[in-house]
């Protein structure tokens, strides 16, 4: 089931001139296609047919096409996030920042103790995103995109859902 199902959140989610909704099951090609386009989409592109159905995934929609999604799951009360991109010609437009607020949005409905997420060391945007949102970076790990090194951030939410 759907995270999204369980805390009641109303479908489509307007954020000023950005939609956001759950990703339809015959939208997965188009969001593999997305992340292929994406300098950093391996994750995704390698995902078998059906992947979709493990995690959650939103889309950010805008003059009606798909321009970035947020894919995580939720395991034993932590929300992880697998990976949030937007598309290079809406970068700096917010739909970044709206796809991450939803998600925190998620986690402390659903009493989550703790949201990661990681990024390579040397993507300034997404760094700034995370620290901005209160993540804060807990652990590097060598090999996280491949080759490239990442920082793991993390935010603990049981203070704040108690």
């Amino acid at each position: 089931m759907w995270a999204e199902a369980s805390v009641g959140l109303r479908w489509p989610m307007q954020r000023e001139d950005k939609t956001l909704r759950v990703m339809r099951e015959e939208e997965e090609s188009l969001v593999r296609r997305l992340c292929a386009e994406i300098d950093h989409g391996a994750w995704l592109a390698d995902r078998p047919p059906g992947w979709h159905r493990e995690h959650s995934t939103v889309v950010a929609e805008r003059d009606g096409r798909i321009v970035g999604y947020t894919t995580y799951l939720i395991r034993q009360g932590c929300m992880v996030g697998l990976e949030t991109c937007v598309t290079g010609e809406y970068r700096g437009r917010g739909i970044g920042r709206a796809l991450m607020e939803y998600r925190l949005a998620v986690a402390q409905r659903l009493n989550c103790q703790i949201v990661t997420g990681g990024v390579r060391e040397d993507h300034e945007v997404m760094v700034h995103l995370l620290e901005s949102l209160g993540l804060h970076a807990c652990q590097r790990v060598p090999q996280g995109y491949g080759p490239d090194p990442m920082m793991v951030y993390a935010r603990h939410l049981h203070m704040e859902n108690t």
